[in-house]
């Protein structure tokens, strides 16, 4: 039975991408369990882990995951899950489930900090890669240290607390002429950078775009970009009445969005961003976009099942009603709206020309 090796990362950055030195030493740590033909034995549930399993798979390296669930419907579930995730091959994976010996039914805190003690318990090589002085994992890899388990710091790089700011606000006043003087009435579907995989993406595919490149490629403008070449919208029953799933749009003119786009710290992202598609109201309309019709939260909801999904409660603390907002059920198909019909719109000049020399459709920027 070979030997196994476990890469101990603290979490780190929301929006990883090579320019970063933990994801250099990273896929050279990876490499080096490949070369020694070592088992990794890694996990999921949270993006370090979730990392260290993609780089495992896109080199091909045989894994040990060790799941962070109880009870075996969950286990079964999460497999099931992380298989189509991750594109796994069942014979260069081995699936266990992680016990707790204090409770029967931990919370997910007490399963995440079983999970990585008992990695790194289990493994026969730790792998330091850029682990946070005095947190969880630097003391449990001191102890492993003090205990006499091997230890290779060949890939070990300096833990850099994030310093760049996601959040930002769009200055109305440097607002470009065109977007100052837009009129004509489009119903907006607004976008913004992702944390995580694209709906229609799985998580491998994600991470494989952060080992790809020296520049983060999950950004509102790759979103954008994303969206025109695939010509449709995916619909999201994030939030949305009876969970349906519906496109969202808004029917306020770019200058109006401005002071809805707002960073929303609890998401750890933008409410939406100065990137979208414009559809002409009238042909939005009737094509099967709503107007969402709004009602006080102190009444009952109008209508019940699945034709509510076009009501919206006014809100309580905020006032919904000022999004303007119109829906979609399902997803939106824009491969037929006629190219004069379309209008997008972009942060930066630069992105709306490369967007008309790509696609050849209008586009419009908020700065020059």
């Amino acid at each position: 039975m070979s030997k196994s090796a476990a890469i101990i990362l603290s979490r780190q950055c929301l929006r990883p991408s090579l320019s970063e030195p933990w994801v250099r030493k990273l896929s050279e740590a990876v490499g080096f369990v490949k070369r020694e033909k070592l088992t990794l034995i890694s996990s999921v549930g949270s993006r370090n882990w979730e990392i260290i399993t993609a780089c495992a798979v896109l080199n091909d390296v045989p894994l040990r995951l060790l799941l962070p669930v109880s009870g075996n419907s969950s286990f079964e579930l999460l497999k099931s899950k992380i298989f189509r995730q991750f594109c796994l091959s069942a014979s260069r994976v081995k699936f266990d489930r992680i016990n707790s010996k204090s409770s029967s039914d931990p919370t997910h805190a007490q399963l995440a900090s079983i999970r990585d003690e008992t990695i790194i318990d289990q493994a026969d090589i730790l792998m330091p890669v850029s682990v946070r002085p005095g947190g969880n994992m630097s003391k449990l890899l001191s102890k492993s240290e003090a205990d006499g388990k091997t230890i290779v710091r060949e890939f070990e790089t300096e833990y850099e607390k994030k310093k760049s700011k996601l959040a930002y606000q769009i200055d109305s006043s440097a607002l470009s002429n065109k977007i100052k003087e837009l009129e004509k009435s489009y119903l907006i579907h607004w976008t913004r950078a992702t944390n995580s995989s694209w709906p229609d993406e799985n998580k491998l595919e994600f991470y494989r775009s952060v080992f790809g490149s020296d520049k983060y490629r999950r950004t509102a403008f790759d979103t954008l970009r994303q969206i025109l070449s695939g010509q449709s919208i995916m619909a999201s029953s994030k939030n949305m009445p009876s969970n349906v799933k519906t496109v969202c749009f808004s029917a306020l003119v770019p200058k109006e969005a401005i002071r809805l786009m707002k960073w929303r710290r609890r998401y750890n992202q933008m409410s939406f961003e100065p990137f979208g598609i414009g559809i002409e109201r009238n042909y939005a309309i009737a094509h099967g976009i709503k107007e969402v019709r709004y009602y006080q939260p102190s009444q009952k909801k109008p209508i019940d099942g699945q034709d509510n999904w076009w009501w919206q409660s006014a809100g309580k603390k905020t006032d919904w009603r000022n999004e303007k907002e119109f829906r979609h059920k399902g997803d939106f198909d824009f491969s037929k709206v006629p190219e004069d019909k379309r209008l997008i719109f972009c942060h930066y000049k630069s992105q709306a020309n490369f967007i008309k020399n790509q696609t050849g459709l209008r586009a419009m920027s908020f700065y020059n």
